[in-house]
C-alpha cells in the first residue's frame, strides 16, 4: 500500500442544511444546529456551523464511539 493514497474527489457545492441529534429508536432530541455543507465525497462531507450544542450536547462528541445517538442530517431543496 503506497504511503501518499490519491485524495478522494470532493464536489464543491453549497447547500443549507440542519443537523440535529437523534437516538437509536429514532427518536429526534431537542434543538438542532443550521449550517452550511461546503462539499462532499466518498469519505464524507465539510459542514460548517455557528455553533454546535443543540440542547446542550455537542453534536460529534456525543456520537463518537457512542452508539446511543447518531447524526440526523437534512438538506435543504437546493434550487
Amino acid at each position: 500500500m503506497s504511503f501518499l493514497a490519491p485524495r478522494l474527489l470532493r464536489v464543491e457545492l453549497e447547500y443549507r442544511i440542519g443537523v440535529s441529534l437523534q437516538d437509536k429508536n429514532g427518536e429526534r432530541l431537542s434543538g438542532s444546529c443550521a449550517g452550511v455543507m461546503i462539499s462532499i465525497s466518498q469519505g464524507g462531507a465539510c459542514l460548517i456551523f455557528s455553533r454546535m450544542l443543540p440542547g446542550g450536547r455537542h453534536l460529534f462528541f456525543s456520537t463518537l464511539n457512542n452508539e446511543r445517538y447518531h447524526l440526523l442530517l437534512l438538506v435543504e431543496n437546493p434550487k
